[in-house]
């Protein structure tokens, strides 16, 4: 993505004045290059969140220079790919970890810092996009394995909104994860709050540094303009769209079992009882909307599962609500869908009053926070 590519460059180009061979912290040893790197990611977050950008992979956050990787196609010929002669202990430890052929091997890549003495072998597999790593390093001049960090042997799944990645630091090999909770960090994922966990570890010749970690909280907040709206009464939009966004963000903070954001009288409580025995034959599982074929696609998307209904009062009527993600198939997306109600002049129908859909804006960045015990992903 083009963001992406711009967050490379500006954090590359910062690379080159702080992070080169004997300059600023890389002097001063491995695990000064892990303090710096997550600080010059602290530093930079609000610039990106603010841009409407953020960290939604490793190759956006170690702002350090990107190690060349060769890619390979055989596993007759990875020996040749990697710049050592691959002797027999290294082949083991590939085949410990499944890799017997080219298929295992995918289109992973090779990597290797001379300055570190120090390289990798990456590969990835399953639906979940899975990221694997095997390292090694030069001993008597051969190629023997060596222990890979432990942010890049947790579980990272690009389909779980994880990721690895390697980079340099003057003669530093540098190893980052980045943990989110979703897989598409600038919506929010269906949250208004979502962590995200930058964690780092560098190798001192012999070994990887202790894992240093980053957590950023981040808030999305709701549109108050609704992404579509449809009211059968023209008059009653304004009231519908300010109802609607009030009951999306009282559903998100909604801990207490069924929701019922207002409390109604008993009187309306037996309508209401009414509205829901009806909503079971009538369909309430779709959003109401306009007859126009021209409409977005989402709007034409059922309520979700986890959808729920609720009693509410509209311009002083009880209306009927339900509020859910929109869903097609296995597929649910993150905004809220909030549908109205009426019992028809008749009381034995369920009128359509409004359907809106209420998207997210971009993240505010509300607290950053560096330390801490670093817990790999899934744990």
């Amino acid at each position: 993505m083009a963001w992406c590519r711009w967050v490379r460059y500006c954090w590359g180009a910062m690379a080159l004045l702080v992070f080169v061979p004997g300059i600023g912290s890389a002097a001063g040893g491995a695990q000064s290059v892990a303090h710096a790197v997550l600080a010059q990611v602290a530093a930079g977050l609000p610039g990106l969140v603010s841009g409407k950008r953020n960290l939604t992979g490793a190759a956006d956050v170690p702002m350090l220079q990107e190690i060349a990787a060769e890619k390979f196609g055989t596993f007759d010929n990875l020996a040749a790919s990697v710049p050592l002669p691959a002797d027999t202990s290294l082949l083991k430890a590939f085949a410990d970890a499944g890799i017997t052929d080219a298929d295992d091997l995918g289109p992973g890549s090779v990597y290797w810092l001379k300055a570190a003495n120090l390289g990798a072998i990456n590969w990835r597999n399953g639906t979940a996009e899975c990221d694997n790593w095997a390292f090694f390093t030069a001993r008597g001049g051969r190629a023997v394995a060596a222990p890979a960090p432990a942010v890049l042997t947790q579980q990272l799944c690009e389909e779980a909104g994880q990721s690895g990645g390697l980079s340099r630091n003057g003669p530093y090999m540098v190893a980052t994860s980045v943990v989110s909770p979703e897989d598409d960090l600038m919506t929010g994922g269906g949250q208004s709050r979502v962590v995200l966990v930058v964690a780092v570890q560098v190798w001192d010749g012999a070994a990887w540094t202790a894992p240093e970690q980053l957590q950023a909280v981040l808030r999305y907040p709701l549109d108050a303009k609704p992404a579509y709206e449809y009211c059968q009464n023209a008059d009653d939009c304004a009231g519908a769209a300010q109802l609607g966004l009030a009951m999306a963000q009282t559903f998100e903070g909604w801990r207490k079992g069924n929701f019922v954001p207002v409390k109604i009288s008993p009187a309306d409580e037996i309508v209401y009882k009414k509205m829901l025995l009806i909503s079971q034959t009538e369909d309430t599982q779709s959003l109401p909307t306009k007859d126009n074929d021209a409409q977005p696609e989402t709007v034409d998307w059922d309520f979700g599962d986890s959808s729920t209904l609720f009693p509410v009062y509209l311009n002083g009527e009880l209306v009927l609500g339900r509020i859910g993600h929109g869903q097609m198939a296995w597929r649910e997306n993150d905004a809220w869908d909030v549908g109205f109600w009426a019992l028809d002049d008749d009381g034995k129908d369920l009128d359509d009053v409004a359907g809106l859909i209420f998207e997210r804006k971009g993240p505010v960045l509300e607290t950053v926070t560096a330390g801490g015990s670093w817990v790999a992903a899934g744990q």
